[in-house]
């Protein structure tokens, strides 16, 4: 008679015979690869090579695609921007182009020229495009051009969009100006002022280096808040935001402009810039010739 204890140990099988195969394997295993050591070696350096290949191939072509994208947004805007120009003309003229829906809700078909008045001259928001008298006695803008900008934005439910105008500055102090006969001296360039809502700065990928970007606000404020590229900063001497630098334009007579932000130049090439809200250029009294409205 055999013992319980007896009855277990033939039943179950020991743990070295259980093991066998997987010890087996791992022998086998190691025996292959001391025979194919360089084989193995060779297989996995080339496995390796191939994927680091590929996903340094993929991530050029990612940051290659993404410099294209952002070059194509500082000079026309993010993908999807949409860009209107208002030129001169007559409600009255027959070669207008017809928009069919006038975009105020009544359904009816018109020209361009109808959506902002009679370009030019009196138009039923305020002044054409083209005339920056757009003061009213109690000191309200009352501009033909943001009136239809206003309505279109708010029909077409627009989620990014700036008014813009852009025309030349000249600054009257703070700028190295270079003698006729100087060779040696480097003119910065003549500034552009341009005149912009604050989605301007998404619109065109403009990175902000130092201080802040314009705010709906900023169009209301005495101070005349502007954002300026540091071409323009670096020909006012670099001065601390801190103790808000200010400068005037020839253009603007007495109004005071005080630097709030910097943001990055497209390059050495670019020209100094100076960005300015929209309702402040209005309220400046801009003399000379100014750009062309867009939205």
């Amino acid at each position: 008679m055999t013992t319980n204890n007896e009855t277990e140990s033939k039943s179950r099988p020991s743990f070295l015979y259980a093991a066998t195969p997987y010890l087996g394997a791992l022998l086998e295993a190691w025996h292959e690869l001391r025979i194919n050591r360089g084989r193995i070696m060779l297989s996995l350096v080339s496995v390796a090579a191939a994927v680091w290949a590929m996903t340094t191939v993929i991530a050029l072509g990612n940051i290659l695609t993404s410099s294209q994208d952002a070059v194509t947004a500082q000079s026309t805007g993010v993908a999807g921007t949409v860009t209107l120009t208002a030129g001169a003309g007559s409600s009255d003229s027959e070669e207008g182009s017809n928009f069919g829906d006038s975009g105020f809700g009544d359904g009816s078909a018109g020209t361009m020229a109808d959506s902002f008045g009679s370009f030019g001259g009196e138009g039923t928001g305020g002044n054409g495009p083209d005339d920056l008298s757009v003061l009213n006695p109690d000191g309200s803008i009352n501009d033909a051009f943001s009136t239809a900008t206003h309505r279109l934005v708010k029909t077409t439910h627009a989620n990014l969009w700036s008014r813009v105008r852009m025309q030349p500055a000249t600054p009257e102090q703070n700028m190295d100006d270079c003698a006729p006969d100087d060779y040696e001296c480097f003119s910065p360039g003549t500034p552009e002022l341009i005149a912009a809502d604050p989605g301007w700065f998404d619109i065109y990928a403009r990175t902000i280096v130092q201080g802040r970007r314009l705010e709906d606000a900023d169009g209301q404020r005495l101070m005349n808040p502007v954002v300026v590229n540091d071409q323009f900063y670096e020909s006012l001497g670099n001065p601390a935001l801190a103790d808000h630098p200010t400068f005037r334009l020839k253009e603007t007579g007495n109004t005071t402009f005080t630097v709030v932000g910097v943001y990055k130049s497209l390059g050495s090439w670019d020209a100094p810039s100076i960005v300015t809200h929209y309702d402040s250029f209005l309220n400046a009294g801009y003399e000379g010739q100014v750009g062309e409205p867009q939205l």
